[in-house]
């Protein structure tokens, strides 16, 4: 017999933190169908520097997952408390680089 377990988020907070401070914006309030573009706008209104973007990650370990900016946070954190590393990286403009 299989049993179908929708599991519903809790998340009504999180902590943001950055590499060169730990953490950085405590508890901020979470609404349902929030993104990570969402928050990432209202602590950094003014928006990265030139050619650089915001990277969302579960922790600053190499090979650590990352989230895309509109994925709704309520859809990958289930707790009621979650922890998003911050970090920057260059945009790539050149792919001459990347593909011969």
């Amino acid at each position: 017999m299989q049993s179908n377990v929708i599991t519903q988020s809790m998340l009504h907070s999180v902590t943001l933190h950055l590499r060169k401070q730990l953490p950085f914006k405590e508890n901020i309030y979470i609404i349902k169908g929030m993104t990570f573009s969402d928050l990432i706008n209202f602590v950094f209104s003014a928006g990265p520097p030139k050619d650089k973007r915001f990277i969302f990650k579960l922790s600053f370990e190499a090979g650590g997952k990352q989230f895309l900016p509109e994925q709704i946070m309520h859809d990958i954190f289930y707790e009621e408390y979650a922890n998003i590393w911050v970090d920057m990286e260059k945009i790539i403009s050149d792919y001459n680089d990347l593909f011969d």
